[in-house]
């Protein structure tokens, strides 16, 4: 038996075949994805949006609200703190530009993988983000390494060890900020 699952935001019903019947299924809403649970059960999980809402509830827009101005303060204070040793205005900006890429690709690998795990990234589902990370770091790659592109961007040079520091900051910073946003199920008690 093909055990049909639809989720309504307030009652969180289920009916099989054999109990279903086409009017507890309202006509609006919008299948989001449908996979295999077990090749033994034999059976399909669905997830059901209701189609008359946005794509973006409020929960999701008020966490990427939070994990961006995070990752901004974050960003800012590695440029003041830059500013603040020493470096010039090229250098700080250098940084700053890297750990805002950084933390921006980290932020949404980390995001991405919250319930698939980091074993994930290698699959075929993260090819545009591969593909968009490779983007953005060659770029990037082009400002700093490039003098053509160092002048128009007005980058300072760095030493290698700097600009790894800063991205592996940030990427502990986004794996931080997506654990503090993410909302945990409580235990019954």
């Amino acid at each position: 038996m093909r055990c049909v699952r639809w989720r309504y935001r307030r009652s969180g019903r289920c009916a099989t075949d054999a109990s279903f019947e086409p009017g507890h299924v309202h006509a609006d809403w919008q299948l989001v994805h449908e996979y295999p649970l077990t090749p033994a059960l034999l059976a399909m999980s669905q997830t059901w949006r209701d189609g008359s809402g946005g794509l973006l509830g409020v929960a999701v827009l008020a966490r990427g609200f939070m994990q961006g101005t995070a990752l901004l303060l974050a960003t800012l204070a590695i440029f003041g703190l830059a500013l603040h040793a020493g470096l010039d205005e090229g250098q700080a900006r250098l940084l700053g530009i890297v750990a805002l890429t950084a933390g921006n690709v980290s932020l949404v690998a980390v995001d991405a993988t919250a319930r698939l795990g980091w074993r994930s990234l290698v699959g075929r589902k993260f090819a545009a983000f591969w593909a968009v990370a490779a983007l953005a770091s060659g770029a990037l790659a082009v400002g700093m390494l490039v003098p053509t592109g160092r002048m128009l961007l007005h980058f300072g040079q760095l030493p290698g060890v700097a600009i790894a520091m800063v991205v592996a900051v940030m990427l502990l910073l986004a794996v931080a900020i997506a654990w503090v946003s993410t909302p945990r199920q409580r235990r019954p008690s």
